[in-house]
């Protein structure tokens, strides 16, 4: 499995997280398994969001990060900037 990390800034952290809850890019059919989102602790609306995918489909996520419907959503749900995007393989797993 791969991983996507987005790394952003939004105008309200409430708005933002209203309408990522609603999926309205349909992330699971696109190959996203799940993952995190998290917050910085000294600046709530800057955000974190990991998510595994599935390595079959990571063309599939380049199409997804890129779609004028990406866009769209991240205009409604605030965001301020470019997000930043990695696609990131597992290389290793600290025990502690």
């Amino acid at each position: 499995m791969a991983h996507v990390l987005w790394h952003f800034k939004v105008e309200d952290y409430a708005r933002w997280k209203s309408v990522f809850d609603e999926d309205p890019l349909d992330r699971g059919p696109s190959g996203s398994k799940g993952g995190f989102v998290f917050r910085n602790t000294k600046d709530a609306n800057e955000v974190l969001v990991l998510l595994e995918w599935d390595d079959n489909k990571l063309d599939q996520l380049r199409e997804f990060a890129q779609s004028p419907k990406m866009k769209d959503v991240q205009e409604r749900s605030g965001y301020t900037g470019e997000p930043e995007v990695l696609v990131l393989e597992v290389d290793d797993k600290p025990s502690v």
